[in-house]
């Protein structure tokens, strides 16, 4: 039994020890253990002929690091193309909210004049028969005449107001939100055009 007691006393003592040993304070850069690696295939969402390869296989690279660099002629000038479009189509969205030119509207304004003009004599001429008729030396006919000349006379100047008013209010509202989405669109396709370039 003793045998037995020394041997437990054995048995503990080089546990002890050993479990002693493996606590040393020395700091090791060691470690057991495995190490998966994530592959990554690196590709662009652009087609191109690749003009510059800056990494090769088995490089070490970080976010953001470039890579390649493709020819960028065509997307150059086809961004160049977008800018002008999108610049066309500001100057049709200005051009729509202005109105028609000054000339355009001093030539309905003379329009307008000759017309009240024209209105005021035909007025006149009509009047005139008119009496004429009442005493009967015209006839009915002369009447009917000069009565619808100022009826035309009149409504010509009508039509010429409204279309100078329309002249200086510029396009409809429809027309100039249509303008607007033409240069949204515009600058939506440059905003494209400048991110497959970078």
């Amino acid at each position: 039994m003793l045998k037995i007691i020394k041997m437990r006393y054995f048995w503990e003592l080089v546990c002890l020890l050993l479990f002693l040993a493996s606590c040393s304070s020395k700091d090791s850069n060691f470690y057991q253990g495995y190490i998966e690696g994530e592959y990554v295939f690196v590709s662009s969402p652009v087609s191109g002929t690749l003009e510059k390869l800056n990494v090769k296989r088995g490089d070490e690279v970080k976010k953001g690091d470039l890579l390649f660099v493709f020819e960028s002629d065509l997307e150059r000038s086809s961004r160049e193309e977008a800018e002008w479009k999108l610049k066309q189509s500001q100057k049709l969205l200005e051009d729509a909210e202005k109105g028609k030119r000054p000339s355009e509207i001093e030539a309905l304004i003379a329009q307008l004049n000759e017309a009240k003009s024209a209105k005021e004599l035909a007025e006149k001429e009509y009047l005139r028969i008119k009496n004429l008729f009442e005493s009967k030396f015209v006839s009915q006919n002369e009447l009917d005449r000069a009565s619808s000349a100022f009826l035309q006379s009149k409504e010509k100047v009508a039509r010429l107001e409204a279309e100078l008013k329309t002249a200086k209010l510029g396009l409809r509202k429809d027309q100039v939100e249509a303008y607007q989405a033409n240069k949204m669109a515009a600058e939506a396709v440059l905003k494209q055009k400048e991110w497959t370039l970078s």
